[in-house]
């Protein structure tokens, strides 16, 4: 990922409004409540040499489950991290090939962008996922409508804001803790960028959540 992230964006908020979720019906941003306490933890980014298996060792802890959106070079670049991620059950699914932003992208070049981060997936992984996450969460109209075919798309009701170098990691750890529920679907990252808040701040999620009697789960589980 070569793209500086903007505070600016009305897309960056801890808690998605309410309004934009209501705007967007046929994205996905949470899980549909049930009897049994599930949030769903999901990285954006990796995998990564620095961070992928630290994660992975942070969430066995707990038999916590995961869903891993992976950007297709990252894949090339680290098979390890990948069959490492299959081998203790985690999901992995598409982030696109290159990162690319969406409200900057002619729509083909970014269509054939994700179709190619699936193709990788699926001679990685043996089976095709179906689940998508825009980079940024940034797609226009045209590159849904084309997309939605093939995927469904997820966004997210809470983002942990961990790849803000002003935040502590107990800061970013309590966007999390104060504000997911039940069928929430938290953003955090596999990224070099995020490292230093994810190791800080997945320990006190993970201990919290599970000390509550949720369930970490797979976004199909």
């Amino acid at each position: 990922m070569n793209e500086k992230r903007k505070s600016a964006s009305w897309l960056e908020k801890v808690v998605t409004p309410g309004w934009m979720r209501l705007a967007l019906p046929l994205v996905t941003w949470r899980k549909e409540a049930t009897a049994e306490k599930k949030i769903y933890l999901t990285f954006d980014d990796g995998p990564t040499t620095e961070l992928t298996e630290w994660i992975l060792s942070e969430l066995k802890r707990h038999n916590a489950k995961a869903t891993f959106f992976c950007i297709g070079e990252n894949i090339t670049r680290h098979p390890e991290q990948v069959a490492a991620m299959m081998a203790a059950g985690h999901l992995i699914c598409n982030h696109s090939h290159r990162h690319l932003n969406g409200w900057k992208t002619n729509s083909k070049e970014y269509v054939d962008d994700v179709l190619n981060c699936q193709k990788v997936l699926t001679q990685s992984l043996g089976c095709s996922p179906r689940y998508f996450r825009p980079p940024f969460g940034r797609i226009s109209i045209r590159q849904w409508c084309r997309l939605r075919r093939e995927f469904e798309i997820v966004l997210w009701d809470i983002l942990s804001m961990d790849y803000r170098p002003e935040l502590t990691g107990s800061q970013v750890a309590n966007n999390v803790i104060q504000n997911a529920k039940a069928g929430s679907i938290v953003v955090m990252h596999d990224s070099i960028l995020a490292a230093e808040r994810v190791t800080r701040s997945l320990p006190l999620i993970v201990d919290h959540f599970s000390n509550a009697g949720f369930q970490m789960c797979r976004l199909d589980e």
